[in-house]
């Protein structure tokens, strides 16, 4: 029974290896990858939102340069009205006049302001710059993203690289096992032996279905971020090759914060609150406007007239908001201290930054280092159980030696393993992370 599963699932591993190996004509570069996610992840569809809001903004501030119209209405009584009596000669005794108590008006109010100081111009810069911070936020956004893409297709990568480790040391138990079953047959070995080494190729079974299913998850999740329909026999390339050289010895105090888009938002944050308070400096000072004013009522300007009709006047005035001075102390106040905090967060990204770079840097000169140990350990390992293998079938181990033997080698592949696609997602890391 025993036997049946162990070949059953050999054959079903086999099968299965082959298959991922006759697709393995479709690759993916990671370029491509961040190319679709582009247009499937919403979250760069908000900088068309974003483009769309500086754009209405600015068409509202630009309205202020239009004239100012009010439509007024107002009917009243009033419980005194002016009159008085009088003789002229040719007109008849105790003539005089009486206004009428019930006053009716309605009319159009026209003013425009002849001294704007660029202060709409002004206030579109600062738009224009929040909109370029709120852009490169994004743009920061999408670097973890990238990251994010990186980590699974790195996982997915280290993953099928297990699986071909698995599946080769599944092969190799199956003929330990079948060498052992006709040594137990011959009375030549301990059941036990066998037992042993059937016992292993169980377990490494399970570590396959763990593999595949690590390898599922990966493809799922890179399908969510893309929209590429990715499953278990593509194969993923991190291809960092076509990326600028760096060396791992660069100094370590050199800023990187020249392509990170943090650091343009900063810029664009600082720009837009100088121009907030100079905008405000320029709001404070006197306004000259001319105003036009018709009316249809009654009375008109001449009181003595109880006629409707339509009257009106065109004039010139000057407006001066006192007020704005008593608070432009703190106004000032808060813009100063704005921009302080806004260079504190500048300063305290700069640091992580160079931080993490450099952690990078040095994380790719130790993975290098590692690999280059991981070949010799391969190939001394391998050694070790090529001469177990030998020793297992002249009885000279016994099956757990063996097996321990070559844990020692799966391990050391599997270790070479990690390390060269940790070296490639390094390199990825590290030139997403200055955002090159």
């Amino acid at each position: 029974m025993v036997e049946n599963k162990k070949s059953l699932g050999l054959f079903i591993a086999l099968i299965w290896a082959s298959f991922c190996s006759a697709q393995t004509s479709a690759e993916i570069s990671v370029t491509s990858l961040y190319e679709a996610a582009a247009k499937h992840y919403p979250l760069l569809e908000q900088k068309m939102l974003i483009a769309q809001q500086e754009k209405d903004k600015k068409a509202f501030l630009a309205s202020n340069y239009l004239p100012q119209v009010n439509v007024t209405g107002s009917a009243t009584y009033q419980s005194e009205v002016t009159s008085f009596n009088f003789s002229i000669p040719g007109l008849p005794p105790n003539a005089g006049f009486k206004q009428k108590p019930d006053q009716y008006s309605v009319g159009l109010e026209i003013r425009q302001n002849l001294s704007d100081y660029g202060q709409i111009a002004t206030e579109q810069k600062a738009e224009a710059m929040n909109g370029i911070a709120q852009r490169a936020q994004i743009d920061a956004q999408w670097i973890g993203i990238k990251d994010r893409i990186n980590n699974w297709v790195g996982l997915f990568i280290l993953q099928k690289a297990n699986k071909a480790t698995l599946i080769l040391r599944l092969q190799e138990l199956d003929a330990k096992i079948r060498k052992a079953e006709a040594a137990v047959n011959n009375g030549v070995l301990l059941k036990s032996q066998l037992l042993q080494l059937q016992s292993e190729y169980l377990s490494t079974q399970q570590k396959l279905i763990e593999c595949q299913t690590a390898i599922f998850n990966a493809a799922y999740s890179i399908s969510v971020y893309t929209g590429i329909k990715a499953d278990t026999a593509i194969n993923f390339t991190l291809n960092t090759s076509d990326k600028t050289p760096f060396n791992t010895n660069i100094n370590r105090d050199e800023s990187l914060t020249i392509l990170r888009p943090e650091f343009r938002a900063y810029e664009a944050q600082t720009a837009a609150t100088k121009l907030k308070f100079k905008s405000y400096v320029l709001g404070s000072l006197p306004r000259v406007f001319v105003f036009g004013r018709g009316y249809y009522g009654r009375p008109g300007f001449n009181f003595m007239n109880n006629d409707f009709r339509t009257y009106g006047l065109v004039g010139a005035g000057l407006s001066w908001n006192l007020n704005s001075y008593f608070t432009l102390h703190h106004q000032s106040t808060f813009s100063k201290a704005q921009l302080s905090l806004i260079e504190h967060q500048k300063e305290m990204a700069e640091i992580n930054l160079n931080l993490a770079a450099n952690q990078i840097l040095s994380d790719i000169q130790k993975t290098i280092d590692m690999i280059a140990l991981d070949r010799q350990i391969v190939f001394q390992k391998n050694q070790i159980k090529e001469t177990a293998s030998n020793q297992l079938d002249n009885g000279i181990i016994t099956a757990s030696d063996y097996i321990t033997d070559l844990d020692g080698a799966n391990q050391a592949q599997l270790n070479l393993n990690l390390h060269i696609a940790q070296l490639e997602l390094l390199k990825m890391n590290y030139h997403n992370a200055i955002g090159d």
